[in-house]
């Protein structure tokens, strides 16, 4: 297409053109202008085609962007019940520390119970964390010995025996 076109502009710089040149001129320039529609056509017709795989394309990513969005709101319902039912938990889990530690601080203050009573009502936590405390304390005393007993076994199993005279 360059090539018509230079020589189209050769020949026009040229001064008085024969007939048969012009003929030929004339042909060029018709061969030119239907190049460049035909150029035209292939670049709209690419172009086109760009555009709809542009679009294709678009339209696939926009349908995983919507999926991905579903599951997002999907998995926040799943994590805000479950959220909801971690704190109904923890609720009724301090109803009963607190139940249990009242209970501990009743007996601790009355003494051993006549009488169990129907509904325990629960200590406070400060309650149980003082008497786990305790427990700790007695476990490892309770440990120490075990190990203290440990040592003299060993000690005693490494004595020789006398010889029977």
């Amino acid at each position: 297409m360059n090539l018509i076109y230079k020589q189209f502009k050769k020949s026009r710089l040229r001064p008085g053109l024969g007939y048969n040149e012009e003929q030929i001129h004339k042909l060029d320039k018709v061969n030119f202008s239907h190049l460049a529609k035909r150029l035209l056509q292939v670049f709209q017709e690419e172009c086109v085609q760009k555009y709809q795989e542009s679009l294709v394309t678009h339209g696939k990513r926009m349908r995983v962007v919507h999926e991905t969005r579903n599951h997002l709101r999907l998995v926040g319902c799943s994590v805000a019940a479950c959220n909801t039912e971690a704190q109904g938990a923890q609720e009724s889990l301090g109803k009963i520390l607190d139940r249990l530690s009242h209970q501990l601080l009743q007996d601790r203050t009355q003494g051993p119970p006549a009488s169990p009573p129907a509904v325990a009502p629960c200590p406070t936590p400060k309650d149980l964390l003082f008497h786990m405390e305790e427990l700790c304390k007695e476990m490892k005393r309770l440990a120490f010995d075990l190990q203290d007993n440990n040592r003299i076994i060993e000690r005693l199993s490494r004595v020789p025996e006398a010889p029977d005279v």
